[in-house]
């Protein structure tokens, strides 16, 4: 489920700095940290619905709970 989840994000994010952590070793709780150019000028929430727009098929079904930290890049 991890490797999913990083392939569909770099796919939609390329220039993204990724990482995804399990949390509960139940293969069902992640942690997300994020950051790419493409946040900028969007809100919070904005953010989260970009994420959640790529990885939303899987939450409820085969990944029970995601916290998503996102931010821009601080190259």
């Amino acid at each position: 489920m991890k490797e999913r989840m990083i392939s569909a994000l770099l796919q939609r994010f390329p220039d993204a700095i990724l990482s995804i952590q399990e949390i509960a070793c139940d293969d069902m709780h992640y942690h997300i940290s994020i950051q790419t150019s493409e946040f900028a000028g969007k809100t919070l929430l904005e953010q989260h619905r970009m994420i959640y727009s790529i990885i939303g098929e899987y939450v409820g079904n085969e990944v029970h709970a995601v916290k998503i930290k996102t931010a821009l890049p601080t190259y």
